[in-house]
């Protein structure tokens, strides 16, 4: 085997947040290894719609993710200007800082477009090498053994490295089919994947194997309601109907099993399909809300989505009345009937005011279901990240059960469990600052070698 010598900080993946770990570690003056499984840094920030998203204060985004650690929440609110400084003191680009509904702020990265921000993750990577960081790609980790007051992080074939302090940062587990299986039981099987095949759980098996904590609903992810077809990556994004939280989502009885307006971002209502055991549904939405007629703001993508729909393939059924829209369906084996009462209903209630009233709540963006042509989407739940993981303090310390820190191990981005639940509010962002935290926290702590 050949031993690549001892280090100061080890970071383990090289997405967005191990990119930035180690670029923090660097600008502290460590020696510093990254380590990635796959071919090529970037990881999901490379298909990402590219928007450093974050809430302008803690209440705001307790008041929106309820389910999230108060603590490591504080932190994401707090070191959001940091890390946005930083990454522009690297030279990195991104554009002006933004308000947006939902006491919202953001800035997009300066290079690429979405899903397609190629130029931004390589420049970002240049930077890191040119930080002095030395980045091992096709590199899997095989195991991580405590060693000489440090760890020595073992390659499945390139080797292994010696370092005094360890971070964690390999995307979750969104691409593990047997962890999605383990924590989000049977429903698992049937979501459709919009990440990339790095995000494998590594971190989380690394870190359960040296005694880490869990940390968050485990079930719970980040995602969206995706065309039951298949889509190239470049189209994952631009076809993501941001805006079915206005229209309604129902199961092959004709029935809604979520209020899809419960997220902003309509993350949420894949989810509810995971957890009932839904291996697909419909999205039906009607003219007004095609075309960005219905008391909204904020969701980008109606006007355009239905031509790009289209030249994709996606199955979409388009009628003149309900009636003909369920006819159709029912020849998609959805109870047609039922879909009718259902539509009826919805409509009644919300014309009246009363949606929050209904057997399945509709609690926002209420607007009846009315304006020909009416449209549905065949639809299968779609994960992008998950939002449990390896339990962390403030300062990205990964925890014992006893809550205790593990000398010497970090983790950070989508691998730090807990600050997000069933809603979520920018994981561009908190890579960006967690990634951050555990650059500078393990460089501050680690004996310079």
């Amino acid at each position: 085997m050949t031993h690549a010598g001892r280090v100061d900080v080890a970071v383990v993946g090289a997405g967005l947040a191990g990119l930035v770990a180690a670029l923090s570690a660097a600008s502290e003056g460590c020696r510093v290894t990254l380590i990635e499984a796959t071919a090529r840094p970037g990881g999901n920030a490379r298909i990402a719609a590219g928007v450093f998203i974050a809430s302008d204060s803690l209440a705001a985004l307790r008041a929106y993710v309820p389910d999230g650690d108060p603590a490591l929440q504080a932190l994401f609110v707090a070191g959001y200007p940091d890390a946005m400084a930083f990454l522009e003191g690297q030279g990195v680009p991104l554009g002006t800082l933004e308000r947006a509904p939902g006491s919202r702020v953001l800035r997009p990265m300066g290079l690429g477009q979405p899903g397609r921000r190629d130029a931004f993750v390589d420049g970002l990577v240049e930077r890191v090498r040119k930080a002095g960081v030395r980045i091992r790609v096709n590199s899997p980790v095989r195991s991580i053994e405590p060693a000489g007051g440090g760890y020595c992080v073992r390659f499945s074939a390139a080797g292994d490295v010696c370092a005094s302090r360890v971070v964690m940062a390999t995307g979750g587990f969104a691409a593990s089919p047997d962890l999605l299986a383990e924590f989000m039981g049977p429903g698992a099987a049937h979501l459709r994947r919009r990440s990339l095949d790095g995000a494998a759980g590594d971190g989380l098996r690394l870190a359960r194997s040296l005694g880490a904590a869990l940390a968050g609903d485990m079930a719970a992810y980040y995602g969206h309601t995706m065309a039951d077809c298949p889509l190239e990556v470049d189209q994952w994004q631009p076809l993501t109907p941001y805006f079915a939280r206005l229209g309604i989502l129902v199961d092959r009885r004709g029935r809604r099993f979520t209020d899809e307006s419960a997220s902003f971002l309509e993350e949420a209502n894949p989810q509810a399909a995971t957890r009932a055991g839904i291996d697909r549904y419909w999205m039906i939405v009607d003219e007004r809300i095609r075309t960005g007629d219905a008391v909204e703001v904020g969701i980008a993508q109606r006007a355009d989505w239905l031509q790009a729909a289209c030249a994709a393939g996606v199955p979409l059924v388009v009628a003149d009345s309900l009636a003909g829209l369920a006819a159709q369906l029912a020849a998609d084996g959805v109870d047609g009937d039922a879909l009718i009462a259902e539509v009826e209903g919805f409509n009644a209630a919300v014309r009246a005011g009363r949606g929050s009233a209904l057997a399945m709540p509709r609690t926002a963006a209420a607007t009846p279901l009315e304006r020909a042509p009416f449209y549905a989407m065949r639809a299968v739940a779609g994960i992008t990240a998950t939002c449990g993981g390896i339990a962390v303090d403030t300062d990205c310390r990964v925890l014992a059960p006893d809550r205790q820190p593990i000398p010497g191990l970090y983790a950070a981005g989508v691998d730090a469990g807990g600050v997000f639940g069933r809603t979520y509010a920018g994981f561009l962002s908190w890579c960006a600052v967690s990634g951050r935290q555990a650059g500078l926290s393990a460089a501050r702590a680690a004996p310079r070698t």
